[in-house]
């Protein structure tokens, strides 16, 4: 219930604060995060390991990053409504190939469009969906 509890109060303080404010918060926690969850940090550096075959120093401040960059997602999963908006989609989002899409779309049959698991791709699938385009994820 206090996990609840924080998650609705993460959200209700991201959504009145002013944008910059909350991502300084978030860097903030992040690291605090970072810094105290020693089992989160050892998990992330040995998963990070695997995979990059890095150096130590490199592997530490990439580690730091991960932890940096899901305070970040969370900034955006919290305002999502605010960011589905055809204003912020013009300022913000860069939308690339997609004529395909509309192709797709104009065919009236379906298709299977595949991105990568980087990014916040949960706003990319609301951008889309706000778009007008109908979609389910996996």
């Amino acid at each position: 219930m206090f996990k609840f509890l924080l998650y609705k109060l993460g959200q209700f303080l991201v959504n009145y604060l002013p944008a910059n404010m909350a991502y300084r918060i978030a860097r903030f926690l992040s690291d605090m995060q970072y810094t105290f969850s020693f089992r989160d940090r050892r998990a992330v550096y040995n998963n990070l390991s695997i995979i990059t075959q890095d150096s130590s120093a490199n592997l530490k401040r990439l580690t730091r990053d991960v932890f940096r960059n899901f305070g970040i997602y969370l900034i955006e999963f919290f305002r999502m409504r605010k960011m589905v908006t055809p204003e912020f989609i013009e300022q913000h989002i860069r939308l690339h190939n997609i004529q395909y899409m509309n192709e797709v779309k104009a065919r009236h049959r379906g298709g299977i469009f595949l991105t990568a698991h980087l990014g916040n791709w949960e706003l990319g699938g609301a951008v889309i969906a706000s778009l007008g385009y109908k979609m389910m994820a996996v």
